[in-house]
């Protein structure tokens, strides 16, 4: 199914203490070799005064739009991390991208975020994150973490 565009409904940070995650899903091109579902997740539009700490979350919220609601498509989320990149201890690979792969319903609204959840993971400076399905991409969001 074709998303013909994403509309960027807000964007912000959030506490990671007031989510609930209500899932995981794979993903061998993230960080942490997974993604999670949240609950509902309240974004604040303006920055903490420190962002760059475990228990910080940052995203968007979106809703897509193609021919058809109510279908399922697939997007690409990347997230574009500052150097020197993260270096995962556990397998050690050191990330400059953390890429993952998501459905979304059309004519839904949905979040893509990233969280901060442990110390190694902590890197100040732009973050940006684009949505893409294929070649297309479809939404474009920076956050600065200090």
């Amino acid at each position: 199914m074709r998303v013909d565009r994403l509309e960027l409904l807000d964007a912000g940070f959030y506490d990671t203490a007031k989510t609930t995650v209500t899932g995981t899903t794979p993903s061998a091109g993230a960080v942490t070799g997974s993604v999670k579902e949240l609950g509902e997740v309240k974004l604040s539009p303006e920055a903490p005064a420190t962002s760059a700490r475990v228990g910080i979350g940052f995203g968007v919220r979106f809703r897509s739009f193609g021919a058809r609601d109510g279908e399922r498509a697939m997007l690409r989320s990347v997230w574009t991390i500052p150097a020197p990149g993260i270096a995962n201890p556990t397998n050690g690979n050191t990330y400059r991208q953390s890429v993952a792969e998501f459905a979304t319903t059309i004519g839904t609204n949905h979040l893509r975020g990233y969280s901060f959840d442990e110390p190694w993971e902590v890197v100040p400076g732009a973050w940006t994150l684009e949505i893409w399905q294929g070649d297309r991409k479809l939404l474009e969001k920076s956050f600065e973490i200090k």
